[in-house]
């Protein structure tokens, strides 16, 4: 067991026995619906909000991040966009990658890619749709958009929440993984990337943040249980997030490498020299594809 695991049971059971019980995360049911090694595709069963048949909806996929879980995607009761997305009656695909391991650490750009093709193809097989809309968040974003250039024609749209895109716009990571100090095989030179490895480069961006968002406030915040209904719920959702944001998972290895060397050293997706398996990713080719991108100064 992972020590974020054994550290969130450990306090979720001792909120349980002093009785305060934490709402809990994901809480849409869902089913599984295909699996690729560490990763699962899931669908999602919101209750329908809308009369609409789920057959006449083009299906949506979700792609999380690659660095921690699926299930900000479907955070608590209230706070879930997969399930806002589904009431409608669409079809609601969450694609979870799952907690890689050593026997991972091959895995590249190229790899993880053609498993989101895979797991697309099959919810065009499960629907009966010959198209999906297909959204991603933060690097999940830069996968999907790397997906859609070189494959457009499979998708209805593109939207990207958080996304890299343009990595010389990338601030201080940029700063941090410049390559004239910073070499990702140094990183790699043990197996996948520990998902602190990741999380500590984050919280020197923003170190108050992070100071303040760790799971042990947000949990001494809950045992605090405001009479305020409003309250309660803001706490209850900056608990989950904080329960997220500290579970991270490893990071395959050469995928990496390829995220630190060709994206942030070399801006190869947005300057068109990126290949994937042989094929170059041109972004020109998503101008027939209608394309959201969400973005935040903050």
């Amino acid at each position: 067991m992972r020590l974020t695991d054994r550290w969130t049971r450990a306090v979720d059971s001792a909120l349980h026995a002093a009785g305060f019980d934490p709402p809990p995360v994901a809480p849409t049911a869902r089913e599984v619906v295909a699996r690729e090694g560490a990763s699962a595709l899931y669908r999602l069963r919101p209750e329908l909000g809308g009369s609409t048949s789920e057959s006449a909806l083009t299906p949506l996929v979700l792609v999380p991040s690659l660095i921690n879980r699926w299930w900000v995607l479907d955070l608590c009761a209230g706070h879930s966009l997969a399930a806002a997305m589904g009431c409608s009656g669409r079809p609601v695909f969450v694609l979870d990658w799952g907690v890689f391991d050593d026997a991972d650490r091959a895995l590249d750009w190229g790899s993880l890619r053609a498993r989101l093709h895979r797991m697309l193809a099959v919810v065009r097989r499960t629907t009966g749709h010959a198209r999906a809309h297909l959204a991603g968040f933060s690097i999940g974003g830069t996968l999907a958009l790397t997906h859609a250039a070189l494959a457009p024609t499979e998708l209805a749209s593109l939207t990207l929440l958080a996304a890299p895109v343009d990595f010389a716009r990338a601030g201080a990571i940029a700063r941090f993984t410049d390559a004239r100090w910073f070499d990702p095989r140094v990183m790699t030179s043990l197996g996948n990337v520990h998902p602190w490895g990741v999380l500590s480069g984050f919280a020197a961006l923003q170190p108050g943040v992070f100071a303040r968002e760790t799971l042990a406030a947000q949990h001494a915040l809950w045992l605090e249980r405001p009479r305020d209904p409003d309250e309660r719920r803001a706490r209850h959702l900056r608990l989950a997030l904080a329960r997220w944001l500290y579970d991270g998972v490893p990071f395959p290895a050469r995928a990496y490498e390829h995220v630190v060397g060709a994206l942030y050293q070399r801006n190869e997706l947005f300057r068109g020299s990126l290949c994937v398996d042989g094929a170059p990713v041109t972004l020109a080719s998503l101008r027939a594809l209608p394309v959201l991108a969400v973005t935040a100064r903050d």
